[in-house]
């Protein structure tokens, strides 16, 4: 995989803070993915039952998550909704879910493949 994948998955980026640190930077993956479903679930049940907080609240776990990871794709669109959310934009921060749900996607395949690699 080219090491960044137009803004998805910025590998030099993260290895470059994690001090080349292969292992660790597996296991942050690792703990993603396995994160993921449930905070995609959560941002699902906000939406539904209109809950503004807690939109926010996970959109703004997604994008620290993202960032962390070296995602900046995945962190941007969990940051659009969360900017919507805390301005109060109740249906503007529902309607950025699909862009962040297709964002969520694209990296969990592209995380999948790199812990595949080792």
């Amino acid at each position: 995989m080219p090491h960044d994948q137009t803004g998805v998955l910025d590998l030099d980026a993260t290895m470059t803070r994690l001090k080349g640190d292969r292992d660790f930077l597996l296991t942050l993956f690792r703990v993603y993915i396995d994160d993921l479903p449930t905070k995609l679930e959560a941002l699902e049940l906000a939406a539904e039952t209109r809950e503004l907080e807690g939109l926010l609240r996970t959109a703004h776990s997604l994008k620290g998550a993202s960032a962390t990871i070296g995602a900046p794709a995945m962190r941007e669109a969990a940051e659009r909704v969360e900017t919507s959310a805390r301005s109060g934009d109740l249906d503007g921060s529902i309607a950025a879910i699909p862009a962040l749900r297709e964002q969520a996607l694209l990296l969990a395949h592209l995380l999948r493949q790199e812990i595949q690699k080792d």
